[in-house]
């Protein structure tokens, strides 16, 4: 499949299936309307910043596991606030360019400086990748850390209803990546097809965060986005060792 093309699927597949998908279960497993909320907000994300790690642990194409980041992150101002009232009817005050400066300062930016020193330091680069990789996961812990601690006694709140959220997150986490296995037999190459995996399946859950404050949302809302942060990491390191072998 050619590369435009696949970036189009990834787009589609990251605001489409996910976005609706992500409404039914949050209709099907929650009674109380903050955390369907939360539930749609989190299939409205768009990819997580780590994905582009993802895929290079998992030998796939970095490449266009980070433009696929870059295009999907691009058109979240636009696409997120749109699917939020079409799927809840409800119109987000969400302050457009508050949102933007969130996803350049965490995802654009450091995606562009880092394809730049990449391209005119390629030697150099390549040279300290193993560092590079070992700083990212710890600074992509460090803010996983972060979230949760600030979400902490809401979800010890919940105790056993806390799993039950979990659960739900596991099931459209693991929904992800059989939609992207979906069109393994069309993808050409296998690198491609690990971009595609963790792109479809990964969410930026930190976007959650912003858009609670920003929209004046109650607290609980994130709550879906927590625990589907810590589901994707705990899935993503077992697809990463059977997509790299």
């Amino acid at each position: 499949m050619q590369k435009w093309k696949l970036l189009l699927l990834a787009l589609g597949l990251v605001f489409g299936p996910m976005a609706i998908i992500s409404l039914a279960l949050g209709r099907l497993f929650f009674t109380d309307f903050d955390l369907i909320l939360g539930q749609v907000l989190v299939g409205v994300l768009p990819t997580d910043v780590s994905t582009p790690l993802l895929v290079y642990l998992a030998k796939g194409s970095t490449a266009l596991a980070a433009m696929m980041n870059t295009i999907n992150t691009a058109l979240t101002p636009l696409i997120l606030p749109f699917l939020l009232l079409l799927l809840t009817g409800i119109e987000f005050e969400i302050p457009a360019s508050i949102l933007i400066l969130e996803l350049f300062l965490i995802i654009v930016i450091p995606m562009l400086a880092g394809v730049s020193l990449r391209t005119k330091f390629t030697e150099k680069v390549i040279e300290y990748e193993p560092l590079y990789s070992f700083i990212s996961s710890n600074l992509y812990l460090l803010l996983l850390f972060t979230v949760v601690t600030d979400s902490a006694t809401f979800i010890m709140d919940y105790k056993l209803y806390a799993l039950g959220i979990l659960g739900v997150q596991l099931l459209l986490n693991l929904i992800g990546y059989g939609l992207a296995l979906l069109f393994k037999p069309v993808i050409n190459e296998r690198k491609d097809h690990i971009a595609l995996l963790f792109t479809a399946s990964t969410k930026e859950f930190s976007i959650a965060v912003a858009v609670a404050y920003t929209a004046g949302l109650a607290e609980i809302v994130v709550i879906p986005a927590v625990c589907y942060a810590i589901v994707q990491m705990l899935t993503s390191p077992d697809v990463d060792f059977a997509s790299g072998n």
